[in-house]
């Protein structure tokens, strides 16, 4: 994963941007899922991190 999703960040907006890892984990299953697959490709964690940055 990128080391700007584990950067800690403080504050409200902290709160939300410091669970980067596992919402990119869970948008890359979501991805995974609606490509009918059974693992989670590279494919899907490049399209993740697409979306949150």
């Amino acid at each position: 994963m990128h080391t700007l999703l584990s950067k800690d960040r403080s504050g409200l907006p902290g709160a939300v941007i410091n669970r980067a890892e596992t919402n990119t984990l869970r948008l890359a299953l979501l991805y995974t899922l609606l490509d009918s697959s059974f693992e989670i490709g590279s494919s899907h964690l490049h399209s993740a991190l697409a979306l949150w940055d």
